[in-house]
Parts: C-alpha cells; sequence; structure tokens
C-alpha cells in the first residue's frame, strides 16, 4: 500500500516496520484470496494507515529540525509523493480499466470507468463511500475497490503537511504543543468514527476524516519520539504482535467496523513501533524474508485484488482455493516486476529529482489517467432505455397509461404493449427505482426523519398511506400511477431495512444496533394517527436479524416468529383505530442479480429459476398471510402473477426487466402490475391466501 516504509533517505528506514508493513501485507492479501481463513485480514490497512502517519509524520519534523530557519518544502514533499506513489498507480489502474473494458462483465465496465477515473484523481473512497453499500458484502465488487485506501493516503499527504506546518507556526515548534494539537484532531476523528459506524458504515469505513485518527496515532508517535526500551519494549511488542494476531484471525465484516473494534489493530501496530527494532518483535519482523515483502507491499497491494477479482468474475462459479492461490502468485510476480523496472526506477530517477519534473511526473500521470477513463467511459456508457418514468396518461380521459417510450398500459383491462427491446436496458436496470421519487420518498437507513411526500393525486380527498421497508418502495411507482388512475393521495412513509412493529433489529449495513428504526417506526405511528388514511398499505420483507436481550444479533430463521408477532401488533393497533389495512405480500426473490445475469446470458432463459430458488423471502409469506387472515387483514399475494409457472419464475416478462437487483422488482415491471393493485384497493376484499 501506499504506507511509505522507505522514506527518503535509508538511514530513516527501520528494517522492523519493513517487515511488519510486508506481514500485514500477506494478511491482507489472504483475507481477499481466502476469507474464511484470515477473516479479519482488512485491518491489514489500518495498520498501515498508523505506519503512514508515523513515517510521513517523522519526515516532515525531520525537515523542521534542522534549524530555526528551516522551513517544510512543500513542492519537495509533493514531488516525492507523486514519484513514489502515481507511477505504480497509474500503470496498475489503467491496466485494470483496459482489461476491465474489454474483457470484463458488460454490465460492469462503465462503472469502471468511472472508478478509474476517480482513482486517478485521488479520490476512489468518496466513490465507494457513495456507491458501495458495503465493503464486506458487496457481492459484485470493482476491481479498483481497493484504491480507496490510497485516496484516504493520498488526501492525507495533500493536507497533513499543512495542518504541521500551522501547528509549528502556531507553536513556535513546540513538540507538546504540536502533539496537543494532533491529538485533538485524533481524538475528534476517533469519537466521529465510532459514531458514524452505528449511522453510515460505508462513510466511516472510506471516509478520510473518519480514518484521519489512525494516521493520527501513528503522527503522535512520531511527535513525541516514543522509544521504549528493556523489558518494556519486549512486554509492548508481545502485547501489540498479540492484538494484531487477535484481530486478523478473529474479526469479521460481521463486527461493526471500523468502530471501537479498529482500536485493537491501531493499539496493536502503536505498541510494535515503540518497542523499537531491538525488541524481539522487532528482531522478528526484520527478517529477511519480511522485509522482501515489505519492499514489494505497494505494487503487491496495487495487483492483487484487480487479478483476483478478474479471476472470480471470470468463472461461473466460485474460484477454488488453488484457483486463488494462483492469482496470488501471479499478483506476486507483477509486483516484483513492477518494483523493478517501474517504482524503483522513477522514484530515484536523477532527472527527476528536481521538483518541478516530480510534480510534472505527477500532473501528467494524472491527465492520462483522467483522458483514458473519461474516454472509456464514453465508449461503454449505457445508451438504452432507462425504464420508469412519471407515468402519463396517453390522452384525457382515457384508461391507457404510458409508463416509458415503447410501454403502454390499460388500467381497466390491463392489457399492455411489448416494448421493441428489453425494458429498462440490463446495464440501467439496478438503478430502475423510480429514482424520480425515492430520494424524496424514502428515509435511508441513517436517518429518522419522515419524509413528507405525496404521490398519485395529490389533491385527492382519499388517502392511502404506503408504509414499509425497500420492499415497499418497489411499488411506488405502481401505486402513483394507481393514485392518479383511481383518486388516491399516496403518501408513502417508507424506510430502508426498517420492518413494521416493535422488536428492535440488527442493522446488517453497519454491523449493529439500528435505532433510527425504532424512532422512525414511533414517529410513523404518529404521523399515520394525524392523517387518518382511508387505506394503509403495507410490504416488508420477511427475513430480519432482531436484536436479542443480550444485544447480539438472531438469524430469520430464529427471529421470524417474534418479527411476524409484532407485525401483526401494530397492524391490529392500526384495524382498532378504525383503519383499513391491505397488506402486499412480498414477491418471488431471485437470490442473484438479475440484470447481471442477463448481461451474461444470450437470452433472458438463462436467468430463470425455479421456486426452490426463490428463497426465505418469498417462502415466508405463508405463514404471514395465515396470522394476517386470523385478524381479518386483506391481503395480496402477487407471487403467481411474478411467477407464472409453478415450476420456473421469468427474469424477464414481456421484455420487461422484472428485477433490479437479487429481491427488488424494477420500478418499470412494478408499474405494469398497477391494475391488479387497482383492483384489490377498490374495494374490501377476503384475505387472499398463498399461492400453492
Amino acid at each position: 500500500m501506499g504506507a511509505d516504509g522507505q522514506v527518503a533517505n535509508a538511514e530513516a528506514r527501520r528494517p522492523d516496520i519493513d517487515g511488519l508493513r510486508g506481514l500485514t501485507m500477506a494478511a491482507v492479501v489472504a483475507f481477499h484470496a481466502w476469507p474464511n481463513t484470515v477473516p479479519g485480514g482488512f485491518v491489514g490497512v489500518d495498520v498501515f494507515f498508523v505506519l503512514s502517519g508515523f513515517l510521513i509524520t517523522g519526515l516532515l519534523l525531520k525537515e523542521l529540525d534542522r534549524g530555526p530557519r528551516a522551513r517544510l518544502d512543500l513542492p519537495r514533499f509533493y514531488a516525492r509523493r507523486m514519484r513514489r506513489l502515481l507511477p505504480a498507480s497509474a500503470l496498475v489502474v489503467l491496466t485494470t480499466l483496459l482489461v476491465g473494458v474489454t474483457l470484463g462483465p458488460v454490465g460492469l465496465r462503465a462503472s469502471l470507468a468511472l472508478d478509474a477515473l476517480f482513482a486517478a484523481l485521488f479520490a476512489a473512497n468518496l466513490r465507494f463511500a457513495v456507491v458501495a453499500n458495503d465493503y464486506f458484502n458487496d457481492d459484485t465488487p470493482s476491481p479498483l475497490l481497493h484504491t480507496w485506501s490510497l485516496g484516504v493516503e493520498e488526501q492525507f499527504y495533500l493536507l497533513w503537511p499543512v495542518l504541521l506546518w500551522a501547528l509549528c507556526a502556531l507553536s513556535r515548534r513546540r513538540r507538546g504543543t504540536i502533539g496537543a494539537g494532533v491529538a485533538l484532531v485524533v481524538v475528534a476523528s476517533a469519537i466521529g468514527a465510532v459514531w458514524l459506524t452505528q449511522i453510515d458504515r460505508p462513510w466511516a469505513f472510506f471516509g478520510a476524516p473518519l480514518r484521519a485518527w489512525q494516521l493520527g496515532a501513528g503522527a503522535l508517535l512520531a511527535i513525541f519520539n516514543v522509544a521504549l526500551c528493556g523489558a518494556v519494549a519486549s512486554s509492548a511488542g508481545l502485547i501489540g504482535v498479540a492484538l494484531l494476531a487477535y484481530s486478523v484471525f478473529t474479526l469479521g465484516g460481521d463486527r461493526p467496523y471500523p468502530g471501537l473494534w479498529a482500536f485493537l489493530p491501531v493499539l496493536g501496530t502503536v505498541l510494535v513501533i515503540a518497542a523499537g527494532p531491538t525488541s524481539w518483535s522487532g528482531r522478528v519482523f526484520a527478517l529477511p524474508p519480511l522485509r522482501v515483502a515489505g519492499n514489494l507491499s505497494y505494487s503487491w497491494y496495487l495487483w492483487h485484488w484487480p487479478v483476483l477479482r478478474f479471476i472470480a468474475s471470470w468463472r461461473d462459479e466460485a474460484p477454488s482455493a488453488l484457483e486463488m492461490g494462483l492469482g496470488v502468485l501471479l499478483s506476486g510476480v507483477l509486483a516484483a516486476f513492477t518494483y523493478r523496472f517501474v517504482e524503483n526506477p522513477l522514484r530515484y530517477a536523477t532527472k527527476l529529482q528536481p521538483s518541478r519534473r516530480g510534480l510534472a511526473l505527477g500532473a501528467g500521470l494524472t491527465a492520462l489517467g483522467v483522458a483514458v477513463a473519461l474516454t472509456s467511459w464514453g465508449a461503454v456508457r449505457p445508451r438504452g432505455p432507462r425504464g420508469v418514468l412519471v407515468p402519463e396518461q396517453v390522452a384525457r380521459g382515457s384508461s391507457r397509461w404510458r409508463i416509458v417510450e415503447g410501454l403502454e398500459l390499460d388500467m381497466v383491462t390491463g392489457a399492455r404493449t411489448v416494448p421493441p427491446r428489453l425494458t429498462p436496458d440490463p446495464l440501467l436496470a439496478a438503478a430502475d427505482n423510480a429514482d424520480a421519487w425515492v430520494s424524496t420518498c424514502v428515509t435511508d437507513r441513517r436517518h429518522a426523519r419522515v419524509l413528507d411526500c405525496l404521490l398519485g393525486a395529490k389533491n385527492a380527498p382519499r388517502i392511502l398511506a404506503l408504509v414499509g421497508d425497500s420492499h415497499a418502495a418497489q411499488w411506488l411507482a405502481a401505486l402513483d400511477l394507481v393514485g392518479k388512475s383511481e383518486g388516491w393521495r399516496v403518501v408513502p412513509l417508507i424506510k430502508s431495512a426498517c420492518p413494521i412493529g416493535d422488536v428492535p433489529v440488527w442493522n446488517r449495513n453497519v454491523g449493529g444496533p439500528f435505532p433510527q428504526c425504532d424512532v422512525w417506526r414511533r414517529r410513523v405511528e404518529r404521523r399515520l394517527a394525524a392523517l387518518r388514511p382511508e387505506l394503509i398499505v403495507v410490504a416488508t420483507r420477511a427475513d430480519y436479524y432482531r436484536l436479542d436481550v443480550d444485544g447480539e444479533p438472531r438469524a430469520p430463521e430464529d427471529s421470524a416468529e417474534r418479527v411476524r408477532s409484532s407485525f401483526v401488533r401494530t397492524v391490529r393497533r392500526w384495524q382498532l383505530l378504525g383503519e383499513r389495512v391491505l397488506f402486499l405480500a412480498d414477491t418471488p426473490a431471485p437470490g442473484f442479480k438479475v440484470p447481471r445475469c442477463l448481461l451474461e446470458h444470450d437470452g433472458p432463459d438463462g436467468c430463470a429459476f425455479a421456486p426452490s430458488r426463490r428463497g426465505p423471502l418469498y417462502e415466508g409469506n405463508e405463514p404471514w398471510l395465515r396470522a394476517l387472515a386470523a385478524i381479518g387483514v386483506e391481503t395480496l399475494d402477487l407471487g403467481a402473477v411474478v411467477c407464472p409457472d409453478p415450476a420456473r419464475c421469468p427474469a424477464v416478462a414481456d421484455n420487461v426487466v422484472v428485477y433490479r437487483d437479487d429481491d427488488h422488482l424494477t420500478a418499470t415491471y412494478a408499474a405494469t402490475l398497477a391494475p391488479q393493485l387497482a383492483r384489490a384497493l377498490s374495494s374490501p376484499a377476503p384475505p387472499v391466501s398463498a399461492p400453492p
């Protein structure tokens, strides 16, 4: 990675840090190749952050310690960083991009081009904080996902010298005052990271301000020149190694990480550094094989992830341990080649030592990366139909509505036209989620505010409240159409990943409790009491993890009864207030990303799935329907419409892509089911049982 164990002067190098870098890099590679064997290998990135903070701060302070008139030569510092980091990263990013857009999965090429663009601009972490739901649970991660950590470090290199210079100027170079200023940054960043991990794990994981405390922890060691000796150093080294080993072999993505768990590898690294090169741990880390791995670690980090991801994407099944091992070996060979012929030659080239030439090299490589990424994106970006638009009437008074160009629907007969090609384009289907409304009508996981949103006939006297999670949100387009056609004012009350009821649930996206869900549910109750809607339509997924009294999650199979009972109690309470409730049963779930499947097969038949693959989301419907029918709640199960063949559920229906991911309908397809919804809403009906 970017941890610069080889600072400018050879005398500044510590062989134990080279070895620690090498061993940590091996843990990162092992985690990506064999995650079940080394479940916490990802903490190697945290170790690199601490090392970077220690080494770079030491280098900067060394310049300031040359005399009372010494100052930081920022152009020289930035030129060194560019020579050190950019040649190898530019080579890997551009190679990955070119291989990906020519040989990689078709559906991921445009996204990869944008990943490369942000990587070239040192901002990959910002992109992945926005587009990546979860670093640990993404089944199609980008081949450039690992560049997020380079973005964090490069942003650190950009801002840290300026902050250090300002602290030196304000404190007249007193180390204690400088350290106090850095300590404030560390404390503020650490508190923010722990807090945000519970709210928005992607930003806590990828955000540079939330990682600053790890870099700052290493910086404090350099500022105060912490160097232990004797038995204290040996003990510190032993504890540090134990903390690192525990982190690597026991932590996993199911923990709320970074959060408090990140303190373990950070503290372990701090203790190992403080123990020094003469302690027993320092002597172990200084062994020649580990130092060689440390020298290759930056190039190895750059190459290993793209190689492993391409191997995985080119296999129909999960790669074997042997195949991943060959990928690790290949990435090591590429790393050695890059270190020998690219990284070191350009880093130490005499002609590039002047600052202006180093800066020019960096600017040129950045411009090249941006140009190639933009050109690639222009060549592979999707240009097909985008899917659902705001439904509009074909003619005043007509029962025909246009959902999207080429797709019209008759709300009376249910007849619809067949678009001339797949709609939405599979390249764009993942985003076909009624995005005209989702941003303003669906409360995301981070917040608890009930949003003000109106769909359908916005001035109609009859109010329909749509309540639930993202499986309720998939019906926004359909209910907007129903509302406009049948005269309903539709009020969405939706929060992602939050079931209706009063049972605390586990937020799988942050790996911890979900207090925002509890607050949001109480606010929804108050909003419903104020609205007094004529009809409440409620939809939810079934497989939630509930939070047990001991604060630990319980799996869906152990939580189903409690979650369902809580849901039924809540619905019963709404009934007692005199409100009509319709339960919209969950739809079949394929369990795989349908748009990607369509891109990888010649026809949609290869993406159809048997009922046995519907998964727990659909198979869990029957007990829900029975429980709600017992209290007289109307139920509507459109599973037989979505999956008319009891032996085979289609991925495409009349040229309309049915699913946008592994369990949500596309908004375009959901809109085609508006006539069935309209009939169910038109008058109270007896509960509909689950299909056989």
